[in-house]
């Protein structure tokens, strides 16, 4: 119901998933909830109704109180019924799917044969976010606790990988191999291989033949 956009834009929900860690389950989990609690609920979901399609330039302020509201109230029933290791399991889980995801993201990304499109950047770690509809700061946070790495050294590791295969199993030039792996330039991918290896692609290839 609410866009990426609208949670982005806003400062009260910059780190969003550490005050409610339910929101990185995928899988939908049924709360029972009296009566009272479906009128309160319907009061919170009315008055963004009505802020929204309201004429006051504040609107969106307040709808971001609302939503503030409602994922409290979401909050406390998820607390009142499950438990707290159930609920670690839970969430262990949805972030060890996320990482694999993002992985195997990254690794696809850079085979031949998959089409890109334009003006992506598959170095950059919002791209494989925006991929996954998760923030960045979320997808690093996640893979940093799990590998003890960033979501950018994981990209960067999987292009020398990539590199290091095109350098000594095809007979591509410097310039084929560079645009293969999505750099601006020859130039480019010379300098992010020597800072990653010590090795310039050339010294790299010609090392591995003798």
């Amino acid at each position: 119901m609410f866009t990426k956009e609208f949670i982005a834009q806003s400062h009260h929900f910059n780190d969003l998933l550490s005050h409610f860690p339910f929101l990185k389950i995928e899988e939908a989990i049924p709360f029972e909830i009296n009566k009272g609690e479906v009128e309160q609920l319907l009061r919170i979901f009315e008055s963004v109704w009505q802020e929204y399609y309201g004429e006051s330039s504040d609107k969106f302020e307040l709808i971001e109180a609302w939503l503030i509201l409602l994922l409290n109230f979401v909050k406390r029933s998820y607390s009142k019924q499950i438990a707290l290791d159930e609920s670690d399991k839970i969430i262990k889980k949805a972030n060890l799917k996320l990482m694999a995801r993002y992985q195997a993201l990254v690794v696809s990304s850079f085979r031949g044969d998959t089409i890109v499109e334009t003006f992506a950047n598959l170095h950059s770690t919002s791209y494989y976010a925006d991929k996954l509809n998760v923030h960045p700061n979320h997808l690093n946070a996640i893979v940093k606790e799990l590998t003890g790495q960033t979501a950018s050294q994981i990209i960067y590791s999987h292009i020398i990988l990539r590199a290091k295969e095109l350098l000594t199993q095809t007979e591509d030039s410097i310039k084929e191999v560079a645009y293969k792996l999505y750099f601006e330039s020859p130039n480019n991918f010379s300098t992010f291989f020597k800072k990653h290896t010590t090795f310039t692609p050339n010294s790299y290839r010609k090392s591995t033949i003798l």
